[in-house]
């Protein structure tokens, strides 16, 4: 019963938030769609469940606070500086044509550019982004550093060096026009000593991963250079690492309630 009291809770939410078409690229008839694509849906105000209806959801753990009700379909989450940014982006991509709004989020092809990744140019001022690997050093360049691997920097201990090396790594990858760096590396996390690509992260601890992981992007974008945070779920394997076919003695058998829990430590710290 509590449950359904739940449900029922969360969609009278979503129905009272749901932004209304005033034909300014939010909603409206089928008239206002230019080219035949949708507009960009931003939502036009927070919903409020009652608090009444929300407490059903603490009880049964569904939920951790209010807060959480109102988060997902806020403009801007629930920081206010936010919403200025949401206007902005929505005006900039109801000026895109579909090909445009295709390129910019799903690229140009593998090193269809400088880059290993690339994304198409735009009319309405979006600038054509560079990705690039990697979180050891500037891939396919000349005269930059190979910095040393995840597994030495963490195991210093060191806060500092962990921020200072990715601090320099920003460095470089910005001198070499890069964008957005693919890195740090915070996955595989090392359940097997034979995985292939242990030595990219900081090492079998997920405290200490999250810990180098996050001093990690903030010494990349303190240099005004984009961090991605990847390999983050299940890369505990290299072969068969493309695929999840394969014979099955070498397919990994996740605990997936293990994982869940050590990648979601990860991303807390």
């Amino acid at each position: 019963m509590l449950a359904i009291i739940g449900v029922l809770a969360l969609i009278i939410g979503l129905v009272l938030g749901l932004p209304q078409g005033d034909g300014a690229g939010s909603g409206g008839s089928a008239e206002s769609l230019e080219g035949g694509t949708s507009p960009s849906w931003y939502p036009s105000r927070m919903f409020l469940v009652p608090p009444i209806l929300a407490i059903p959801l603490l009880l049964e753990k569904k939920i951790t606070s209010l807060t959480c009700i109102v988060s997902s379909l806020a403009k801007g989450g629930t920081v206010d500086q936010w919403a200025e940014s949401y206007r902005k982006a929505a005006a900039l991509v109801r000026g895109m044509s579909l090909a445009e709004k295709v390129n910019v989020t799903t690229g140009i092809g593998w090193s269809m550019g400088p880059c290993v990744g690339n994304t198409g140019t735009t009319n309405v001022g979006f600038p054509s982004l560079c990705l690039q690997d990697g979180p050891l050093g500037v891939r396919f360049v000349d005269s930059i550093t190979v910095f040393p691997a995840g597994i030495t920097t963490a195991a210093t201990w060191s806060r500092k060096l962990m921020y200072d090396r990715a601090r320099a790594l920003g460095k470089e990858a910005r001198g070499k026009g890069v964008n957005v760096l693919l890195g740090p590396c915070v996955g595989p996390i090392g359940r097997s000593p034979l995985g292939g690509r242990n030595w990219e992260g900081f090492g079998s601890d997920p405290y200490l991963q999250g810990i180098a992981g996050g001093l990690s992007v903030q010494g990349i974008q303190d240099e005004g250079v984009i961090a991605t945070a990847k390999h983050f779920v299940a890369n505990e394997q290299e072969k068969w690492g493309f695929s999840i076919a394969g014979p099955s003695q070498d397919v990994t058998r996740m605990n997936f309630s293990v994982e869940r829990e050590l990648h979601l430590l990860i991303q807390r710290l």
